[in-house]
């Protein structure tokens, strides 16, 4: 039985070998390049996250599904009609990362040589990456569908934890229409909206208390600490 040596050495010489030349000229070349840039970033977070030195929502949008798109970007607007938004985004980002690297390999592996290699992959890679881009978000809103719920549940009950615990504030006025502050959670730190209704001098830095949170407009209500 051979040693666990002695299948990395075999695993090694796989990859080295000259028979994976054409999978590494893929994955390597327009399209799919696209795709393999952003899925080696989200598997590099991944381990990341796995060693504990991020949160899993550390790339977050604050936007729950079925809200209003009017007033946010183009990105959010799409995130919302593809039903993306409800789960932590780097779960919905490397799916569809992972989803469209498949999709665009195999597209250009069956791909006739007379296209692959020739100033014809760009226009004909443009369309390839569009369209695995489109069923890309189209699958990853099916597959997380069933997640949302979960995800909704375990915000609500961690927002509420909040309650009572000190944030700093990361805006230059925070009022009963505006503010930003950050929670040290234990992690990266978690950026929230918030809101003072009393007159207050509060300004990037300060520390402030949460009193509550506001389930329907999604944010803390706070005080100055002092």
């Amino acid at each position: 039985m051979p040693s666990s040596n002695d299948m990395d050495v075999q695993m090694l010489a796989i990859l080295l070998s000259s028979k994976m030349d054409p999978f590494y000229s893929i994955i390597g070349s327009f399209p799919t390049a696209i795709w393999t840039f952003f899925l080696g970033i989200f598997l590099f977070y991944w381990v990341v996250a796995v060693l504990g030195f991020v949160s899993i929502d550390l790339i977050d949008m604050d936007v729950e599904p079925g809200q209003s798109t009017q007033g946010m970007n183009a990105l959010v607007g799409l995130f919302l009609r593809f039903g993306l938004i409800g789960v932590p985004l780097t779960i919905s980002l490397t799916i569809v990362s992972t989803i469209g690297w498949f999709l665009s390999f195999f597209s250009i592996y069956f791909m006739p040589e007379s296209i692959q290699g020739t100033f014809l992959i760009w226009p004909v890679g443009l369309v390839v990456l569009f369209i695995t881009g489109f069923i890309a978000l189209w699958a990853t809103g099916y597959i997380v569908k069933p997640l949302v719920r979960f995800f909704q549940n375990t915000r609500a009950n961690s927002r509420h934890t909040f309650v009572g615990t000190q944030a700093r504030v990361r805006t230059s006025r925070v009022d009963a229409f505006f503010g930003e502050a950050e929670i040290v959670d234990g992690g990266a730190g978690l950026l929230v909206q918030i809101r003072c209704f009393d007159e207050n001098t509060l300004t990037i830095g300060d520390a402030v208390v949460i009193l509550e949170y506001d389930q329907e407009k999604h944010f803390y209500r706070v005080s100055a600490l002092d």
